[in-house]
C-alpha cells in the first residue's frame, strides 16, 4: 500500500493551455506590422542606393 501511495504521489498534474488574449494577438499583429514596414523601407533604401550606383557609373563611362 505504501507503495501505491508513493507511486501516486509522482503524477504531476497537467495544465490545460492558456487561453489566447485579444490584446496578446494583437500585440504580435503590431510587431508583424512594423516588420513589413521596416522590410519596406530597406528595400526602398537598397533601390535608392542601386539607383545611384547605377548613375555614378553612367557618369564615370
Amino acid at each position: 500500500m505504501a507503495f501505491w501511495l508513493a507511486a501516486c504521489g509522482q503524477q504531476k498534474p497537467s495544465q490545460p493551455p492558456l487561453p489566447k488574449t485579444p490584446s496578446d494577438s494583437r500585440l504580435f499583429d503590431m510587431q508583424r506590422d512594423e516588420l513589413q514596414r521596416a522590410k519596406a523601407v530597406e528595400q526602398t533604401v537598397q533601390q535608392q542606393s542601386q539607383a545611384q550606383q547605377h548613375a555614378i557609373d553612367q557618369q564615370s563611362q
